[in-house]
């Protein structure tokens, strides 16, 4: 049976994250997003890979089970 992998990608605003989410993505590795900012605009036309829980991690980590 396979190991779970988990690859958590993160940074500051404009640092290609999305970016980096989006080759994942091509890749084939599954990717959890949602909540905010999913729509593509002028900064990022592709759209933005962003789970809302994430950025609560401090206060609601529970999403970390998952």
């Amino acid at each position: 049976m396979g190991e779970l992998m988990i690859c958590l990608v993160t940074g500051c605003p404009r640092s290609g994250t999305s970016m980096t989410m989006q080759m994942l993505k091509a890749g084939g590795f599954p990717v959890l997003h949602g909540g905010i900012r999913e729509e593509p605009d002028y900064g990022n036309p592709r759209g933005y890979l962003e789970y809302l829980p994430a950025f609560r991690y401090e206060v609601e980590p529970s999403w970390l089970d998952a």
